[in-house]
C-alpha cells in the first residue's frame, strides 16, 4: 500500500511521518492546484495576515511608550523588586 500526503508529510503504514517538504513548498504546491477563484481568496487572506500582524506591532508599540511611564516609577521598582 503507498504512502499518502498529509500537508507536508507521507505517512507510510506502519511507519512514521517522513517531513518531505517544508511550508513555503507545501503552500506554493497547494496554491498552484488551486481553481483562480480560491487563489484569489488565498492573497486575500494572507494579505489579511499581514496587515494584522501590521496593526498588532502598531498597537503593542503604542502602549508599550504609554505603559513606560507607570513600569518606570520607582514604586513599581519596589512592589516588583522582591518577585
Amino acid at each position: 500500500m503507498e504512502g499518502f500526503c498529509l500537508l507536508r508529510t507521507v505517512v507510510k503504514p506502519g511507519r512514521r511521518r517522513i517531513n518531505i517538504m517544508g511550508n513555503r513548498q507545501t503552500l506554493t504546491r497547494e496554491i498552484e492546484s488551486l481553481p483562480e477563484t480560491l487563489v484569489e481568496e488565498v492573497l486575500d487572506f494572507i494579505l489579511f495576515v499581514k496587515l494584522k500582524r501590521a496593526r498588532m506591532t502598531d498597537e503593542m508599540l503604542l502602549a508599550e511608550s504609554s505603559l513606560a511611564r507607570d513600569w518606570l516609577r520607582p514604586e513599581e521598582e519596589r512592589a516588583w523588586a522582591n518577585l
